[in-house]
């Protein structure tokens, strides 16, 4: 009679223990891993935004440059489609 009887409750127990074990050490796997990337995705972003500081640096300096060329080359858009533009290149 004792095989009719099911699984008994220490069974039962001890196999809700081990899911329930294996669930944690999931959800601590899942949390590192989540922690990892949002570290990773952190360092992205500000590689990124130093990025784009240097480009909008980049972009004043070359607008910059171009208005200085333009102020001392004279007749700016000719000299540059005869290309007299290259005697003036050694003093900028």
């Amino acid at each position: 009679m004792k095989q009719c009887q099911g699984t008994s409750p220490k069974v039962r127990i001890d196999k809700l223990k081990a899911k329930i074990e294996d669930l944690n050490h999931r959800n601590e796997v899942l949390q590192m891993s989540y922690n990892k990337q949002t570290e990773m995705m952190a360092k992205e972003v500000a590689v990124r935004d130093t990025l784009v500081d240097l480009l909008k640096v980049s972009d004043t300096t070359s607008k910059n440059r171009l208005r200085l060329i333009k102020l001392e080359v004279p007749n700016f858009p000719g000299a540059l489609s005869r290309g007299t533009f290259d005697s003036y290149r050694a003093n900028l």
